[in-house]
């Protein structure tokens, strides 16, 4: 098995927050950021299909009900990158509809969280990730030596 390098391409996972309050991806932020991610914000779904094609994030966190573009619709967008590297989805909204509500659960790497929401329920879905994602990478790296 070979090491996948967009896994290990940077020492601090990166993590996209897509919101067109700026007040909440701005707490999302502080949060991550003093657990030692690098986050970027985008305020639109197109600000942040663009952001999240040219920086590769490890996590992208998005609200649904936005202006132009929904954070289902980016959702959808992103995950055609799915094959070229690994990233969860976190949604965060306040209405949900049925269709949505069961398409976010059809995957593992979707999550859902309703506002209001806890910064540090975020901050462990993030981290349980990552930490599954370098153990794999570290799993692959060790079954490459033998």
């Amino acid at each position: 098995m070979t090491e996948n390098p967009e896994c290990t391409r940077r020492s601090r996972p990166l993590v996209l927050t897509v919101d067109d309050e700026p007040c909440i991806s701005r707490v999302v932020q502080l949060k991550l950021e003093n657990a030692g991610y690098e986050v970027v914000r985008a305020s639109s779904g197109a600000d942040g299909l663009q952001k999240f094609i040219s920086l590769q994030p490890d996590v992208l966190i998005t609200d649904v009900k936005m202006p132009g573009m929904s954070g289902i619709e980016l959702c959808q967008h992103c995950e055609q990158y799915r094959g070229r590297w690994p990233f969860l989805i976190i949604v965060l909204t306040s209405q949900l509809d049925q269709e949505s509500h069961d398409w976010l659960q059809s995957d593992p790497l979707r999550i859902y969280h309703p506002k209001p929401f806890s910064p540090r329920e975020i901050l462990r879905a993030i981290q349980d990730y990552i930490a599954g994602t370098r153990c794999a990478v570290g799993a692959a790296k060790e079954g490459d030596e033998s």
